[in-house]
């Protein structure tokens, strides 16, 4: 149950799960991506950090990448997200 605790507290505002999903997109070297956020330098590492912690991404030959777990989040995400844009849909039926 810690393990969902974590990737939920990891995902948690819209700046970290835009991070996750720029990384999810494209294996990127976070020099660039951090030039690419708007925001300080402890919050992207902060984030960065939790979203290591949860198993969701990892280094790779100085990049970033999301790990198999990640791939796996980041489905159920986009299945969510589908979801919330078709609410009116399920709600009909």
């Amino acid at each position: 149950m810690q393990v969902v605790a974590k990737v939920f507290e990891s995902l948690s505002d819209n700046v970290s799960l835009g991070l996750f999903t720029t990384i999810a997109h494209e294996s990127i070297n976070s020099v660039v991506l951090r030039n690419k956020i708007k925001i300080t330098r402890k919050q992207y590492y902060s984030r960065l950090s939790k979203m290591m912690k949860a198993g969701l991404i990892k280094r790779n030959n100085g990049k970033l990448v999301v790990t198999a777990f990640g791939k796996i989040v980041y489905k159920v995400q986009e299945t969510v997200e589908n979801a919330s844009s078709n609410q009116w849909k399920l709600r009909a039926i």
